[in-house]
């Protein structure tokens, strides 16, 4: 892809609007085009963070590995949004994996060629902390909702519980005065057969 189709694409996504043209050729002169198809993972939790990532089209999963059966979605990134961003700055292993949700394309950056930004291009620190910043307030908005709805959920289960609970009370009482009334019908009839 050539650099102005680089430089144009970049001018519309929100987290480079910030930067002035020359900026944004800067950091399009050192984003190489990527096309993957769905399905295909582009790094795995636990590699070594390399990359920050730009998407252009399609989507991407970021996913958890909780247990050797069960996978999380923690977050679908779309055309426009950035990711691999928290390996650049703390240099940590990936905490989790990125796989293709459609088919995308994608600008990438190597963590060498964002350090340097960095220092040459105060901006993108500012614009990186933010990105940072935007998904960890994003991600405690997604976990309190998930936490207010299994809430709502446990409350609606421990409802329906307690109806059933008394409705069974209500069954068992029944059941034992109609055996009560029973014994009395029996006992008041065998002196009255006898009469």
């Amino acid at each position: 892809m050539e650099l102005q189709n680089r430089i144009s694409i970049l001018a519309k996504i929100p987290f480079f609007q910030h930067f002035d043209p020359n900026e944004r050729q800067e950091i399009a002169g050192r984003a190489d085009y990527v096309k993957l198809k769905k399905l295909d993972h582009i790094f795995e939790e636990g590699d070594v963070a390399d990359f920050f990532y730009i998407i252009i089209t399609g989507a991407v999963q970021i996913i958890k590995q909780i247990d050797k059966k069960q996978v999380e979605i923690l977050a679908t990134k779309i055309s426009g949004d950035i990711f691999g961003e928290m390996g650049i700055i703390d240099n940590l292993p990936r905490s989790a994996t990125v796989v293709a949700a459609t088919d995308v394309e994608l600008f990438k950056i190597s963590n060498k060629e964002i350090h340097d930004m960095m220092r040459n291009i105060p901006n993108i620190s500012l614009e990186i902390s933010k990105a940072i910043c935007m998904n960890v307030r994003s991600s405690n908005f997604n976990y309190i909702n998930e936490l207010e709805d299994q809430n709502r959920k446990l409350q609606e289960a421990y409802h329906q519980l307690k109806d059933t609970q008394e409705k069974l009370l209500k069954s068992e009482r029944l059941s034992a005065i109609g055996k009560f009334t029973s014994f009395i019908i029996h006992d008041i009839k065998n002196p009255l057969a006898n009469m």
